[in-house]
């Protein structure tokens, strides 16, 4: 029971991180660029918004 709760839990973390990733993409398309740097997006907003 507890190996299936946590592979559950992975694949939801896994989907969470593609939906953040999708926002990030989305958000740096409209106001700068974001760049992944060993897994930590840092993002560089222009700021002539």
């Amino acid at each position: 029971m507890e190996t299936i709760l946590l592979e559950k839990n992975k694949s939801v973390k896994k989907s969470e991180k593609k939906i953040k990733i999708v926002i990030f993409s989305l958000f740096s398309i409209k106001y700068g660029s974001f760049t992944k740097i060993n897994g930590i997006l840092i993002i560089n907003i222009r700021h002539n918004l």
